[in-house]
């Protein structure tokens, strides 16, 4: 099987329809990821995005409703410089964009508090503190083009710690 080149600018090569006018890279580079591996439409991909300024660190949220599970996505291209290896702090702190989902009340803070449109947008329309409130699942999902040291302890990693 033919590996991936996830490396950046080869990486740009992949996104295909999925780099649009008006998507950044990043945006892109999730939206391939959500498309490939999600398997989601195109329009759910659009909708599961709110990659901008001021996100908090959450670039996008899926919510399957089956499996009781909102996945949160955090995306990272490497554009200046080859990023090294996912390590521990990129990890940190993505645990801690994470600490926002600990609650539906957390989660109603963020909502209010964030200055992203597009993040407080999908917050309503999803009833994700309600959806937290009522147990679903809270996931971590980094998407990189690079390297992982350890990021099976992040995917391992489900509902923040109380």
């Amino acid at each position: 099987m033919k590996s991936l080149n996830l490396s950046y600018p080869a990486v740009l090569k992949l996104f295909g329809d999925y780099k649009v006018k008006g998507r950044t890279e990043s945006q892109a580079f999730l939206a391939w990821f959500l498309g490939a591996y999600y398997r989601l439409d195109a329009t759910d991909v659009d909708d599961a995005i709110c990659d901008s300024t001021n996100d908090k660190g959450v670039d996008g949220i899926y919510v399957n409703d089956l499996l009781q599970q909102i996945d949160v996505f955090q995306s990272r291209l490497g554009t200046v410089t080859p990023l090294k290896s996912l390590g521990d702090k990129d990890l940190k702190e993505f645990i801690g964009t994470l600490t926002y989902f600990n609650s539906g009340n957390s989660v109603r803070e963020l909502t209010a508090a964030t200055k992203s449109e597009d993040l407080r947008k999908l917050l309503t329309r999803l009833n994700v503190a309600r959806l937290v409130d009522g147990g679903y699942e809270v996931r971590g999902v980094p998407v990189r083009e690079r390297s992982c040291d350890v990021c099976a302890r992040l995917l391992a990693y489900s509902a923040c710690p109380p």
